[in-house]
């Protein structure tokens, strides 16, 4: 059910709002419903005007920005091409803001378009693309100087012409640059001196007329002077007896560091064979000396055997050494007072006499 219907009070069907009989049942509507029916009519026309308006509104806006959008438009065309806009704004002005005779307003276009025309024609002229030719020397030109003057013409006389930023590859191996070189041309004509390397030099030179540029290019070669052929053949002999004396003197020095490396390879062989000898040979006499064999038999200290050899004591010492240097003592005699055995060994005609051991390790902790 939407705005334009309602429901029948005696069949609940829906039926629209000016019916005053239901079209379901049959029953008459009461009377209010034309009253309904009459408003509802009053509010549609209402409604149809104001569409109407607002549709009217709407295309005026539209119309609105449509002008101010190809005005903006027709304001940044004009701005690049001034020189074509200005006459045509003077030309509608006349034509469509003035109320000068239709005679009159012819009069002043003819003379508008005398005036106008050349200027237009030579800011054509002026705005082309530039154009530039090398006249000297020619493209693959051959020679033996140092240098060269590189000479040309360009149109308009007024284009800006760069010697560009390239790099320059020799034959020889050599290479460098040149840097960006602004050059000035008088009357359209332009020359400018460049160095040479050996081999192939390529320039290129940039004409620039307002935003639109135009290139020329030019490779020149220099061709080595018979001195010159002399000096560089002199040079690759020179660097070639240069290698080879290199070379020698690397591979002396390598057979000079290869000997010395054996000889100390040997050197220290027989060092090492030497120290070996002698550690055989003192072990070999430590092993047949006393005290070598004391060592062999008790596995003692060296320093221990040495002093038993000598026939030293000292605290600390063991039995078995007293013993190997006394023999059996003539007395022997155990304590067991406290909290283990303590032993006494006595020599007769020795002296010191008596030897104590207080705590039963065999080994000597004093003596009288």
């Amino acid at each position: 059910m939407n705005n334009n219907t309602k429901k029948c009070p005696f069949c609940a069907e829906e039926i629209k709002y000016e019916a005053i009989k239901c079209k379901h049942c049959a029953s008459d509507l009461p009377e209010h419903s034309k009253k309904e029916a009459v408003e509802i009519k009053q509010v549609k026309i209402e409604e149809g005007k104001n569409s109407k308006k607002e549709r009217k509104e709407e295309q005026k806006r539209d119309k609105y920005l449509a002008k101010r959008h190809y005005g903006l438009i027709g304001f940044i065309v004009g701005m690049f091409y001034y020189f074509i806009s200005i006459p045509i704004l003077i030309l509608w002005y006349i034509w469509k803001e003035t109320k000068l005779t239709r005679k009159n307003k012819l009069i002043s276009t003819i003379i508008i378009i005398v005036i106008y025309t050349p200027y237009i024609i030579l800011s054509i002229h002026n705005n082309r693309p530039p154009s530039i030719t090398i006249l000297e020397p020619n493209n693959n030109f051959q020679t033996q100087a140092n240098s060269i003057e590189i000479k040309g013409m360009v149109d308009p006389q007024n284009a800006t012409i760069i010697l560009s930023d390239k790099k320059i590859v020799a034959t020889d191996g050599i290479s460098s640059y040149l840097g960006d070189k602004k050059i000035v041309a008088t009357d359209g004509i332009f020359s400018y001196i460049v160095k040479l390397n050996h081999g192939e030099n390529n320039f290129n030179f940039i004409a620039y007329n307002k935003n639109k540029k135009t290139e020329a290019n030019i490779t020149v070669s220099r061709i080595l002077t018979e001195e010159e052929i002399a000096e560089r053949e002199q040079k690759k002999r020179e660097a070639e007896e240069a290698r080879i004396r290199t070379e020698r003197e690397a591979e002396e020095a390598r057979i000079i560091a290869e000997k010395k490396a054996e000889e100390r390879r040997i050197t220290i062989e027989r060092e090492a064979k030497e120290r070996e000898a002698e550690r055989l040979a003192e072990e070999k006499k430590w092993a047949q000396s006393p005290a070598g064999q004391l060592q062999a038999k008790y596995l003692w200290s060296k320093e221990a055997c040495e002093k038993v050899v000598d026939k030293k004591i000292w605290i600390g010492m063991e039995y078995e050494m007293l013993v190997e240097i006394r023999g059996k003592p003539n007395s022997a005699n155990p304590s067991n007072y406290g909290d283990g055995t303590e032993w006494q060994w006595c020599w007769h005609g020795f002296s010191p006499f008596c030897f104590y051991d207080n705590d039963g390790d065999t080994l000597i902790d004093s003596w009288n």
